[in-house]
């Protein structure tokens, strides 16, 4: 039995909002973030599993288990604390240097690169990205003009085929009911939360959805 980790991970309005003013940025990524996290000796044993060709144990923290992003977040925030906020932004093994001029940053990115050489912590080159006007980070694109979510996650909505029968209505209500996105709206705040689902009255008002469950009939609304 696993006793779950209550260490909350950052609101991403809240981290978001910390980068008002800034004009340069690099984003930093941790070579498998997670392994790099050693397990104490004596819960090693915990770890173990079969296959048919041996017996095995981890010694480094394995990806899937429920407390890891939580015991990383911890750790990533140790790491960081006199700087969070500051000019860094750790999300799990995702970090962001963020500044207002490119001097400023040239300094901030020295320190942040000297913690992680001080404290053993690896980053993948071919995925890191340095003095950026521009960055995509958690989703959404960040530049010194403002933040606006990536084009790429919604690029399925805007390309959806107009349904045209009750299961393909049923399957695009799914996508749109809160229950798809019941982990995002979780990191948001109340505000965040009311305003979703004023969102959904206006996109599907009941009207819409009682006819189709109608099995002897079918209304399609769809726009020209």
């Amino acid at each position: 039995m696993t006793i779950k980790n209550k260490y909350l991970l950052p609101k991403i309005d809240d981290i978001f909002d910390q980068l008002q003013g800034a004009t340069v940025f690099s984003k930093v990524d941790l070579r498998s973030g997670y392994h790099q996290l050693r397990i104490k000796e004596q819960d090693v044993p915990k770890t173990a599993f079969r296959t048919r060709y041996d017996h095995y144990e981890f010694l480094v923290m394995p990806f899937g288990l429920t407390n890891t992003p939580a015991a990383f977040m911890d750790l990533m925030n140790r790491v960081f604390h006199p700087y969070l906020d500051k000019f860094v932004i750790v999300f799990i093994d995702d970090i962001l240097v963020y500044s207002r001029d490119n001097e400023k940053h040239a300094a901030h990115l020295r320190i942040v690169l000297q913690t992680l050489q001080e404290r053993q912590l690896y980053a993948k080159f071919l995925k890191c990205e340095f003095w950026l006007q521009e960055v995509v980070f958690l989703g959404h694109v960040v530049s010194r003009v403002g933040i606006y979510v990536d084009p790429k996650k919604i690029e399925t909505i805007l390309q959806w085929e107009k349904p045209k029968t009750v299961t393909k209505i049923h399957s695009f209500l799914g996508l749109a009911d809160s229950k798809a996105v019941g982990t995002y709206i979780e990191s948001h705040t109340y505000a965040c939360l009311i305003g979703w689902y004023y969102g959904i009255s206006v996109v599907v008002p009941s009207p819409t959805v009682t006819p189709l469950m109608v099995k002897s009939r079918m209304l399609v609304y769809t726009y020209k």
